[in-house]
């Protein structure tokens, strides 16, 4: 979380005109980090499965990176984005792994997607101000 709310998003946030836009971004740039844990766990089940779960891997990060950098725009707490990401860890692994064939993880995916559109809908944070020459 250090790189990605103590960098990469402040950085992404002074360059872009919308908060969703250097939320998009820094989601996309989160998910590709991932890419290769994503090759090695799921490389075995084949080109669709693998396909499928990059796709809702990375709609799924960028659904949180929204929510971490909302959640860092209101407190500037980088700890209690920490905190999100690693509960989001361990509740996503727990679903895996405890009910493997179920659509459990998708269900987190697309509840994620819930909070982004609250979130969004009810409270969206102040445009970026214009960067002085």
């Amino acid at each position: 979380e250090f790189g990605w709310r103590g960098f990469l998003y402040p950085h992404l946030r002074a360059r872009e005109k919308t908060f969703w836009d250097a939320s998009w971004k820094s989601g996309l740039i989160w998910a590709v980090w991932h890419y290769p844990l994503m090759l090695f766990l799921y490389w075995s089940l084949g080109p669709a499965a693998l396909v499928s779960s990059l796709a809702g891997f990375t709609a799924t990060i960028v659904a949180m990176a929204y929510i971490s950098n909302y959640i860092f725009e209101r407190t500037g707490s980088v700890a209690l984005c920490m905190l999100l990401h690693a509960l989001n860890n361990t509740l996503s692994f727990a679903m895996a792994l405890c009910f493997p064939k179920s659509p459990f993880v998708f269900l987190l995916g697309i509840a994620s997607w819930i909070v982004v559109a609250v979130l969004d809908r009810t409270n969206k944070p102040q445009a970026a101000k214009p960067q002085s020459a």
